[in-house]
Parts: structure tokens; sequence; C-alpha cells
């Protein structure tokens, strides 16, 4: 009966489905096109539960690494944020790097900048930074900040895909089951007819 209603309802409103899926493709595409639009999404993407945290480390890990080597390249601070603005994919983050690289050239300390942005740097990451500014290894402090964020972006990423496995084979058990139910129970119910 499950099955037959879900015929039915395909053949009914199926239209309706196709179309609305067609225009969430197509809303996707017209807002990724302005820029504004593009920054809206990736606000957003960075508010999804889990996979949010995952991004906003992923691209604060791709932050430091190009901090990092350029600073030990020899760039300095106000130089290497104004390249690393550009080297991030996230348009949200890469706003925040830009409005960071604008308080240092006002003499703002790096650390204090970081404590602002709290939602996006993760707290060791601002105490890394202090004690790199205290002790005056920045570019030092830039590796441990990768090494932790590396480990955070794995752990999640190894999450994430132990979880794809149990939840497949969960779906695909429940899928199975109910097309070998739809197909032996009525003819269970057949035979304990004809029996009677």
């Amino acid at each position: 009966q499950v099955l037959i209603k879900a015929g039915e309802l395909g053949t009914a409103y199926g239209w309706i489905v196709i179309t609305a899926i067609v225009g969430l493709v197509v809303s996707i595409i017209v807002t990724r096109r302005s820029e504004n639009g593009k920054l809206w999404m990736d606000t957003r993407m960075l508010k999804i539960p889990i996979f949010g945290e995952w991004l906003t480390n992923l691209a604060v890990l791709q932050f430091m690494d190009v901090l990092g080597n350029l600073m030990e390249a020899g760039f300095t601070i106000v130089d290497a944020l104004k390249v690393c603005a550009g080297s991030i994919n996230n348009r949200a983050i890469r706003k925040s790097i830009s409005k960071l690289h604008s308080a240092i050239l006002r003499g703002e300390k790096f650390s204090a900048e970081l404590e602002r942005l709290g939602d996006l740097f993760p707290p060791v990451v601002t105490q890394l930074v202090i004690i790199g500014e205290k002790t005056g290894t920045l570019a030092k402090s830039t590796k441990d900040i990768r090494a932790h964020l590396q480990r955070e972006v794995q752990r999640v990423t190894n999450a994430m895909l132990g979880t794809i496995k149990p939840v497949m084979t969960i779906g695909l058990a429940i899928c199975i089951g109910g097309i070998v139910l739809a197909i032996y129970l009525p003819m269970f119910d057949m035979i304990g007819a004809m029996n009677n």
C-alpha cells in the first residue's frame, strides 16, 4: 500500500517536486553570481551544526598556513595579512581577515583583534598568538596552531566519514526490508486465506 500510494503521489505531484528542485538549483546559481549572495551563503554555511565548525577550522587552517609561510619568508604581519585575505575561499572569513588587516594598519594588536573575532577563531588559536607575540616567536606559534587545527579537521572529517557508512547501511536495510515485506506479506495473507 505504501509503494502504491508513493507511486500515485509521484504521478500526481511529481512535477511539483521536479519544479522545486530545479527552482532551488537555479536560485543557488543566481545567488552565487553576486558578491553579496556569495557572502550571505558562505556566512550561513558556517552556522550549520558540526559542518560549519569543520568549514571554519578548515578556513582558519588555510589562513594560518599562508600567514606562517609568509612570515617565515620574511614578510611583516601587515603585508602577510594583506596576501592572506585573498587566499581564503570562504568570503565571510575573508571579510573578517580584511577587517583584521585594517585593524593592524591602525596599530591594533593582532591577538586583541583575534579575540574580537572569537566566533571565527578558536580560543586556542588566540592563546597561541598571544604567547607568540609576547615571546617574539609569532611565526613559530603559527606552526603549533596549524598542527592543532590539522588534528581537529582530521578528527571531524573521520567522524563525518564514520557516520556516513552506518547511516547508509541502515537506510539500505530499511529500503530492502520494506520491499521484501511488500512482496511476502501479501503472499502469506493469500496462503492463509487458501488454508482457511
